[in-house]
Order: structure tokens, then C-alpha cells, then sequence
């Protein structure tokens, strides 16, 4: 037992045989299976390198495929914001005035003969508008150049477009102007006392303050065109009753030609009336009178000259005595209810009749009691509620301090006065005789009629040179 070997040296020596004798039966067997190992190896040397150049293949194609969409992201924003600079330099345009005069652009798709306030107000049923020419103004930026206004039946597109180049630099000249005016008014010993407490009424009318400070209100050597006259001169009628006094006369522009003038117009832009809303054409002729007094000699050279219907409007004074033809009292005042029953009446700081220097109170106490009970009806609630009338062909103010009232309120409603306010607003005017918040007042309200496309025809100065008659025709609605 003990002269046999370890059982793991016989092991190894088994092993040991095994292999010399696989060695020994086939050494030709080695050469293949060398070259079956060698092969194998090259394959999978080739499946390594394939499935490397796959995933790196997969990886470019992602690259590819984000770049692409953040070329497609950045085009699409370009394209906005190449719109959105486009709208806004267009909405800028619409609102300026062009280069070339600073003031009217014309914009002209084809001829036509279609006016552009027209296709605005009165659109043919199931039509589209036809192309036109359009006038902007700098003055009243939202506004048409108003066709439909009997008083520009005379007046040409080329008329237009002069004066308001005229006027965009008068206006932009305007506050300069004014500095001057002032500093000559207040300078002038003549017309004003270094001490501002020595102020008095009979001063400032002295003074001729209206005729210093006219060149704000407008330019007179370039009135808004009333071409009415012979040969189509610019001519303003002045309708006066023998035996009243001056300040009763007051100036129109060719109210005794009205039926002629709605004639040229329905010549002139046909398809102005041939719509559904022809009955709103303003046809007749229809006149507001505010402001009596108990004297109605304008409403009786108005019936005898014209064949205008009237309406007078006053509620501090009677009816006629005699009968006017077509004329019709109503005693009402216009202007805002916004203050009413309250006793606070602006009128009554406003009344022109009495001393600067003095309390704001009328000289005379017969008029408080009858301001201070006024009741406003609005303008409004006559002409669309009331009476129910489609236009007004003129409208006549002379209430003493009671025309701020009426005119704000009436051009403050921006929908109703594109159709409704007055083609024509003759108006008698108190300039800044009642202090500071007089002049703002004043100021505004000149404003607000240029903003609402008023233009001034005339102007005539009272025996109150602080005291004007402007004529103003609506040009722009």
C-alpha cells in the first residue's frame, strides 16, 4: 500500500498521457482548429467594430434631427417678428402724416368715384366697397374727410389735402405762437396794467385780448374754403335782422344754397344715396337754435331766406309772440345732466356779463336764480330720442357761457358724433375772461373741435373783443 504513488500524482500522470497521446494521434488536426480560432477571433473583431459604427451612426442622425427642428423654430420666429415690425410700422403710418407735407397722405388704390366717408357710413347691402382715396389728416387722425356735409360740395380733394398741410404747421407752430401773443399782451402798457390787481373788465375789452390771441384759434388768412360766392370765391352770408343790435348777426357758409348744394352732392358721389340708408341722407335742411333771449330775429331772416326748419332751444326765455314759419320752441337747454339738481352750474363762473375782478357772480342777480334751476337735457336725447332726426345741418350757440357745456357734451360721445354732430356749428365764444380755469376751458374745447374735424370758416369780433363769432364747417367725420 505504501508503494503506491499519491492519488493526485496518478491523476496528473493520467492526464499527462491523455494529452501526449490526443498529441500524438492527430497533429494535423492542430493546424485546423488553429485557423477555426483565428477566425473566430476575426469575427468577433468585426462584430465589435460594427456594432461601434452602428450606435455612432444612431447618434449623428439625432444631432441632425435637433438641429433641424431649432433651424425650423428660429425660421418661424424670424417670420413673427418680421410681422410684428410690419404691423407696427403700418399702424404707425396710418397715424402720421406723409414726408412729403407733413400733414395729408393719399393713398389711392384706383379711381373711383365713391367718397371715402361713404363707404364708411353708408355701405351698399351685399357689396363690398369700391377702392378710393383716402385723405389723413394730422389734426383729426381717426377721421374721414366728411363728403356726406352739403358744405363740401364745393370743395375738392386737392382743397383738402392743401389746407391741412397748411394747418399741420400752423398747428405745430401754435403753443409758440401763443408764448409770443402773451408776452406782447402782458408787456403792452396799453393794454395791460403791471399790477395785475388794477385788472379790470373795461381793461381786458379795451385791450383787444380777442384780437392778440385770434392766431391760436385759427390762421384768418387761411380760412376753411366756402367756395360760394361769384365765380366760386370763398364767401361767408351774414344773416342780420334790420334794427338788432350787432352781436345778433351771426356768419354761415352757403345755408341759402342748401338744396343746391344736396343736389351737387347726389350728383357728385352717387352711391352716397343709393343704399338702404339713402332716408339718412341729409336732404333737409334742419337748424338748432340755442339761445333767445326773447329776440328771434336770426330764426325770422333764417325763414325768410332759406327753407331750413328750425328748432330753438331755451329755457330761460318764452316762445315768440308772433308766428315764424317753420320754427318750433322747445324750452329746454342742452348739456350734460351730470350735475343736475345740484345747484352747481358752471354757467354761473362762466356768465361773460360782469367783472373779472370782481366774485364770480352775475352783475345782475335777475340771472342766478334762473341758472342755478337749469335742467339740462343732452344733446343726444333731442336730436336721436326726441326728435328722432337723422342729422343737423347747423347749429347755433349763443348762450353766454353756456356753450362749454353743450359742445363738450356733445363731442364727447365718440359713436354718435361720427354721424349726429352738426355738418356746420355757428358759435358765439367767450375768450378767458372769467380767470385761469376760463382760458384751460376755452383751450380744450377749440381742441376738442379741431380733434372731431371742425375747421373754421370766419370769425367776427363783438363790441367785447374778448368776445368772438366763429364759424366752423365739419370737415372730417
Amino acid at each position: 500500500m505504501s508503494g503506491l504513488p499519491p492519488m493526485g500524482s496518478s491523476m496528473r500522470m493520467q492526464a499527462t498521457g491523455a494529452r501526449q497521446q490526443q498529441q500524438g494521434a492527430g497533429n494535423n488536426s492542430n493546424d485546423s482548429s488553429e485557423e477555426e480560432e483565428e477566425a473566430a477571433e476575426r469575427g468577433m473583431l468585426r462584430g465589435s467594430h460594427g456594432s461601434s459604427s452602428s450606435s455612432s451612426s444612431r447618434s449623428r442622425m439625432s444631432w441632425e434631427r435637433k438641429a433641424l427642428r431649432l433651424q425650423y423654430i428660429l425660421t418661424i420666429a424670424a417670420v413673427l417678428l418680421i410681422l410684428l415690425v410690419v404691423l407696427h410700422v403700418v399702424a404707425l403710418g396710418r397715424q402720421q402724416s406723409s414726408a412729403a407735407n407733413d400733414s395729408c397722405t393719399r393713398v389711392t388704390s384706383s379711381s373711383s368715384s365713391v367718397p371715402p366717408s361713404a363707404v364708411a357710413a353708408v355701405p351698399s347691402p351685399g357689396m363690398s366697397p369700391a377702392p378710393v382715396s383716402r385723405v389723413v389728416s394730422m389734426l383729426s387722425p381717426d377721421l374721414d374727410v366728411c363728403w356726406r356735409n352739403p358744405f363740401l360740395s364745393g370743395v375738392s380733394e386737392e382743397d383738402v389735402v392743401s389746407y391741412e398741410a397748411h394747418y399741420a404747421a400752423w398747428w405745430q407752430r401754435r403753443s409758440a405762437t401763443m408764448y409770443r401773443q402773451l408776452t406782447h399782451f402782458y408787456y403792452n402798457p396799453n393794454w395791460h396794467p403791471d399790477e395785475p390787481s388794477k385788472d379790470t373788465y373795461a381793461k381786458l375789452t379795451a385791450g383787444r385780448v380777442g384780437d392778440e390771441l385770434l392766431p391760436v384759434i385759427y390762421d384768418a388768412q387761411r380760412p376753411w374754403p366756402c367756395p360760394y360766392g361769384p365765380n366760386g370765391e370763398h364767401h361767408v352770408e351774414r344773416l342780420h335782422k334790420p334794427g338788432e343790435g350787432a352781436s345778433e348777426a351771426k356768419q354761415i357758409c352757403g345755408l341759402s344754397k342748401y338744396n343746391e348744394l344736396i343736389t351737387k352732392q347726389k350728383e357728385r358721389w352717387p352711391e352716397l344715396f343709393a343704399s338702404s340708408a339713402a332716408a339718412a341722407a341729409p336732404d333737409e335742411c334742419i337748424v338748432y337754435s340755442l339761445g333767445s333771449n326773447n329776440q328771434f330775429g336770426f330764426e325770422e331772416v333764417l325763414s325768410a331766406t332759406t327753407s331750413c326748419s328750425t328748432w330753438t332751444f331755451d329755457c330761460t326765455s318764452s316762445p315768440p309772440t308772433t308766428s315764424i314759419p317753420r320754427l318750433h320752441f322747445e324750452a329746454s337747454c342742452l348739456g350734460p345732466e351730470e350735475f343736475q339738481d345740484t345747484g352747481k352750474n358752471l354757467q354761473l363762473r362762466l356768465f361773460p356779463m360782469h367783472n373779472p375782478a370782481a366774485e364770480f357772480k352775475p352783475s345782475s342777480d335777475q340771472f342766478r336764480p334762473i341758472l342755478e334751476k337749469v335742467k339740462y337735457t343732452t344733446y343726444y336725447k333731442i336730436v336721436d330720442e326726441k326728435l328722432k332726426h337723422t342729422h343737423v345741418s347747423l347749429l347755433k350757440i349763443d348762450i353766454e357761457g353756456g356753450e362749454y357745456a353743450t359742445l363738450i357734451d356733445m363731442l364727447s360721445d365718440p359713436v354718435k358724433s361720427r354721424t349726429l354732430a352738426p355738418f356746420q356749428i355757428t358759435i358765439e365764444i367767450h375768450w378767458w375772461t372769467r380767470g385761469i380755469g376760463h382760458a384751460m376751458l376755452t383751450m380744450e374745447l377749440l381742441n376738442l373741435l379741431y380733434r372731431n374735424g371742425y375747421r373754421v370758416v370766419s370769425h367776427e369780433t363783438q363790441w367785447d373783443p374778448s368776445c368772438f363769432e366763429l364759424t366752423w364747417v365739419r370737415a372730417f367725420c
